[in-house]
Protein backbone atom coordinates (compact mmCIF):
# COMPACT_ATOMS: atom_id res chain seq x y z
CA UNK A 1 0.00 0.00 0.00
CA UNK A 2 2.70 2.50 1.01
CA UNK A 3 4.73 2.05 -2.15
CA UNK A 4 1.72 3.07 -4.26
CA UNK A 5 1.48 6.24 -2.17
CA UNK A 6 5.14 7.01 -2.93
CA UNK A 7 4.68 6.29 -6.63
CA UNK A 8 1.77 8.74 -6.64
CA UNK A 9 3.82 11.28 -4.71
CA UNK A 10 6.72 10.94 -7.15
CA UNK A 11 4.40 11.27 -10.12
CA UNK A 12 2.94 14.40 -8.53
CA UNK A 13 6.42 15.87 -8.11
CA UNK A 14 7.00 15.23 -11.78
CA UNK A 15 4.38 17.86 -12.63
CA UNK A 16 6.47 20.59 -10.98
CA UNK A 17 8.36 21.31 -14.17
CA UNK A 18 9.87 24.59 -12.92
CA UNK A 19 11.07 23.29 -9.54
CA UNK A 20 14.72 24.21 -9.03
CA UNK A 21 15.32 23.21 -5.37
CA UNK A 22 14.05 20.18 -3.47
CA UNK A 23 14.94 19.23 0.11
CA UNK A 24 13.33 15.89 0.99
CA UNK A 25 13.72 14.25 4.40
CA UNK A 26 12.50 10.67 4.36
CA UNK A 27 14.54 9.28 7.24
CA UNK A 28 13.35 6.07 8.92
CA UNK A 29 11.49 5.20 5.73
CA UNK A 30 10.51 1.83 4.37
CA UNK A 31 12.61 1.42 1.25
CA UNK A 32 9.82 -0.38 -0.53
CA UNK A 33 8.11 3.01 -0.48
CA UNK A 34 11.05 4.61 -2.27
CA UNK A 35 10.19 2.54 -5.34
CA UNK A 36 9.02 4.97 -7.99
CA UNK A 37 10.73 8.00 -6.49
CA UNK A 38 13.58 7.79 -9.01
CA UNK A 39 11.09 7.69 -11.86
CA UNK A 40 9.33 10.81 -10.59
CA UNK A 41 12.60 12.64 -10.05
CA UNK A 42 13.76 12.36 -13.62
CA UNK A 43 10.78 14.46 -14.70
CA UNK A 44 12.12 17.44 -12.71
CA UNK A 45 14.19 18.66 -15.61
CA UNK A 46 15.02 22.08 -14.13
CA UNK A 47 16.10 20.83 -10.70
CA UNK A 48 19.43 22.42 -9.75
CA UNK A 49 19.75 21.55 -6.05
CA UNK A 50 18.55 18.33 -4.43
CA UNK A 51 18.96 17.23 -0.83
CA UNK A 52 17.69 13.77 0.08
CA UNK A 53 17.86 12.26 3.56
CA UNK A 54 17.27 8.51 3.69
CA UNK A 55 18.97 7.93 7.04
CA UNK A 56 18.08 4.71 8.85
CA UNK A 57 15.90 3.33 6.07
CA UNK A 58 16.73 -0.19 7.11
CA UNK A 59 15.00 -2.36 4.54
CA UNK A 60 17.04 -0.91 1.68
CA UNK A 61 18.50 -3.11 -1.03
CA UNK A 62 21.11 -2.37 -3.67
CA UNK A 63 18.41 -2.75 -6.31
CA UNK A 64 16.38 0.00 -4.62
CA UNK A 65 19.43 2.26 -4.49
CA UNK A 66 20.15 1.62 -8.16
CA UNK A 67 16.60 2.54 -9.15
CA UNK A 68 16.82 5.77 -7.18
CA UNK A 69 20.24 6.49 -8.71
CA UNK A 70 18.80 6.02 -12.19
CA UNK A 71 16.40 8.89 -11.57
CA UNK A 72 19.16 11.05 -10.15
CA UNK A 73 21.29 10.42 -13.23
CA UNK A 74 18.61 11.99 -15.42
CA UNK A 75 18.77 15.38 -13.64
CA UNK A 76 20.95 17.11 -16.23
CA UNK A 77 20.66 20.58 -14.66
CA UNK A 78 21.65 19.44 -11.16
CA UNK A 79 24.58 21.44 -9.76
CA UNK A 80 24.33 20.42 -6.09
CA UNK A 81 23.44 17.02 -4.60
CA UNK A 82 23.27 16.23 -0.90
CA UNK A 83 22.49 12.56 -0.28
CA UNK A 84 22.50 10.99 3.17
CA UNK A 85 22.14 7.25 3.70
CA UNK A 86 23.55 7.17 7.24
CA UNK A 87 22.95 3.97 9.22
CA UNK A 88 21.02 2.38 6.37
CA UNK A 89 21.38 -1.37 6.78
CA UNK A 90 20.92 -3.80 3.91
CA UNK A 91 23.05 -2.01 1.34
CA UNK A 92 26.25 -3.46 -0.03
CA UNK A 93 27.56 -6.26 -2.18
CA UNK A 94 24.85 -6.00 -4.81
CA UNK A 95 26.20 -3.17 -6.96
CA UNK A 96 24.10 -0.36 -5.52
CA UNK A 97 27.03 1.91 -4.72
CA UNK A 98 28.55 1.28 -8.15
CA UNK A 99 25.23 2.16 -9.77
CA UNK A 100 24.97 5.31 -7.64
CA UNK A 101 28.49 6.39 -8.65
CA UNK A 102 27.85 5.75 -12.34
CA UNK A 103 24.65 7.79 -12.29
CA UNK A 104 26.15 10.65 -10.31
CA UNK A 105 28.95 10.62 -12.90
CA UNK A 106 26.37 11.43 -15.56
CA UNK A 107 25.62 14.78 -13.87
CA UNK A 108 27.91 16.99 -15.95
CA UNK A 109 26.86 20.26 -14.25
CA UNK A 110 27.35 18.94 -10.71
CA UNK A 111 29.60 21.35 -8.80
CA UNK A 112 28.97 20.18 -5.23
CA UNK A 113 28.35 16.69 -3.88
CA UNK A 114 27.81 15.75 -0.25
CA UNK A 115 27.41 12.01 0.29
CA UNK A 116 26.99 10.54 3.77
CA UNK A 117 27.36 6.76 4.01
CA UNK A 118 28.50 6.59 7.63
CA UNK A 119 27.21 3.55 9.45
CA UNK A 120 26.41 1.66 6.23
CA UNK A 121 28.40 -1.44 7.07
CA UNK A 122 27.61 -3.37 3.88
CA UNK A 123 29.89 -1.31 1.62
Amino acid sequence: EGNFDMIGFAEGLGHLRNLRTLDFDYSFCKWSWVYGLGDGLKRLTKLEMFALNLNQCNSATDRDLCELAGGLGELAQLSMLVLSLEDTAGLGGGGGLKCLGENIGRLKRLAKLELNLSGCTGF
